[in-house]
């Protein structure tokens, strides 16, 4: 993670635990396919921070995808709670798959162009709406 990242990320994780002692955040379930190339990417993180700049708060939703590109978010840090805060979003993405890697020799390049890997400048942006809602995410 760079600094922006962590900078971003700190911002998040405040406005979750200050948003914990007021009113419950509103979510909604949200699940998805991610693709590159019309290819499912699977073993990818993905990540919904909600956008303040849009006056949207709460905490971030994660998930990895499957091998079909699969994903359902989970919201925050609390067990068993799927979905994302209902507003906009900044969706970044990090691939396990280089990442993690632990096989001999180099691990492989990265399948996500770094862009997606900044919230700042992912070009990914979601709005999550009340009610159950399937989102399709692709890479360039």
């Amino acid at each position: 993670m760079n600094c922006r990242q962590i900078y971003f990320a700190t911002i998040c994780l405040c406005l979750a635990f200050t948003v914990g002692c007021g009113p419950k955040i509103e979510t909604a379930i949200v699940t998805g396919t991610l693709t590159k190339g019309g290819q499912p990417l699977d073993g990818v993180m993905v990540y919904f921070m909600p956008d303040p700049t849009k006056g949207t708060a709460g905490g971030v939703s994660s998930c990895v995808t499957d091998e079909e590109g699969k994903f359902v978010l989970n919201y925050g840090f609390e067990d068993g709670d799927s979905g994302a805060a209902i507003g906009w979003h900044c969706v970044t993405l990090e691939d396990f798959v280089s990442e993690n890697f632990r096989g001999p020799g180099r691990p492989p390049a990265s399948r996500v162009p770094k862009k997606y890997m900044d919230p700042f400048k992912t070009p990914l942006k979601v709005e999550v709406i009340d009610g159950e809602q399937d989102i399709a995410l692709v890479v360039e």
